[in-house]
């Protein structure tokens, strides 16, 4: 999935020999690598029920120039919190605010594999910092509730990545939540089939499962709400264009 690079890093490069130099161009461009929003539409919001993390495997950047490198530099997740919770009309007490989140990115496809690189940062969710709209389901969620509120929540992991180029054909971007329930995340209707789709039961276990060989249905597995920012970089000879 591509769109029109957005943004241009010029940085000289002096190479010295003997007698004479070359001053080159350090170049970089970030642009989406997927959304959700451009292939499928919300569907529901789950929290980690029966599970602690979900990932899926998307295809790597396409590079032009063989010499270029590439890295996954911020994922958008789609928190959502029901309405009652957020404007305090709930009798429940929330526990919504300063819940923690972590995300996860794989320079491979098998997501045990322990030599890959592997990213991640966690964060808490503060609702004062994020952008809210509503947004109401036709049929209850796993909460008992409709009427939601929803934002996109920024991950940025540059500076995880910023010295590890990825190098794999596909990788990985997961969800993992370090408490039972909270907060949920938007879901799509994107049902792709399980051999693209990771999880980690909320059984004990450590271990990532490939759905496609656990599930009963392989060809349903829904992906979370999610966008994937990537940056390409590259020398030349001739600047940044």
């Amino acid at each position: 999935m591509t769109r029109q690079m957005n943004s241009l890093l010029v940085v000289p490069l002096l190479v010295a020999g003997c007698s004479d130099y070359n001053l080159n161009s350090r170049c970089s461009s970030r642009a989406p690598a997927f959304d959700i929003e451009e292939v499928s539409t919300l569907e529901s919001a789950w929290g980690s029920e029966w599970w602690v993390a979900d990932a899926v495997v998307l295809d790597s950047v396409p590079l032009e120039n063989p010499e270029a490198t590439w890295r996954v530099v911020s994922v958008d997740v789609l928190v959502m919190v029901p309405k009652s919770h957020l404007d305090g009309t709930s009798v429940w007490p929330s526990d919504f605010e300063g819940a923690p989140l972590t995300i996860e990115v794989f320079d491979t496809t098998d997501l045990n594999d322990s030599q890959a690189q592997i990213f991640s940062v966690t964060q808490n969710l503060n609702t004062a910092e994020l952008d809210w709209q509503p947004h109401s389901f036709p049929e209850m969620t796993s909460k008992l509730e409709t009427e939601y509120m929803m934002a996109w929540w920024n991950f940025n992991i540059a500076g995880q990545t910023s010295d590890a180029p990825m190098t794999a054909e596909q990788f990985a971007v997961g969800l993992r939540w370090p408490e039972m329930g909270v907060p949920e995340v938007g879901y799509s209707d994107f049902n792709q089939a399980c051999n693209r789709n990771w999880q980690v039961n909320a059984d004990g276990s450590t271990q990532w499962q490939l759905n496609s060989d656990t599930s009963e249905d392989a060809m349903t597995c829904s992906w979370p709400m999610m966008r994937v920012e990537t940056e390409i970089v590259w020398e030349s000879e001739v600047g940044c264009e």
